[in-house]
């Protein structure tokens, strides 16, 4: 599933353009079923993020599949930056004591500070973590 053909001359991101409308007219992808991150996509297909995040957003001009909101969301609607709602989650974790920002601007900084100040409701919290799938831990056990 999601595969390109490298040494062909169509495009990669036509290539997965096609492939994933096959599978969607198929009912191999039925509706409401989640794909692949762009970054798990792009890892599986060996292609690049751009590829994939243009495919996908050419996929959702077509009508065949729909972005799932995240902080980009949470972000607008607080109208406040990403890397703040990003902070606020963390700061709201269990077991979060002292996160380590990093700031080579004065205003990267404000804006770390402010983010104690956003308080990340249950169902904002949700949709941030909605993407995430654990895996395990390599290497301990």
């Amino acid at each position: 599933m999601f595969q390109v053909v490298r040494n062909s001359p169509k495009p990669l991101g036509d290539q997965l353009v096609e492939e994933v409308s096959r599978l969607i007219e198929s009912g191999r992808l039925p509706e409401g079923h989640r794909l692949p991150s762009v970054r798990q996509l792009a890892r599986r297909a060996g292609v690049s993020a751009y590829t994939v995040t243009t495919a996908f957003q050419r996929l959702g001009a077509k009508g065949l599949i729909e972005a799932r909101p995240g902080s980009d969301e949470v972000a607008a609607a607080r109208a406040v930056p990403r890397a703040q709602v990003a902070l606020a989650w963390v700061l709201q974790r269990p077991g979060v004591t002292a996160p380590i920002v990093g700031a080579t601007k004065l205003e990267h900084l404000e804006s770390a500070l402010a983010s104690v100040d956003v308080e990340l409701t249950d169902q904002e919290i949700a949709r941030l973590e909605e993407p995430y799938v654990p895996h395990p831990t390599l290497g301990h056990g």
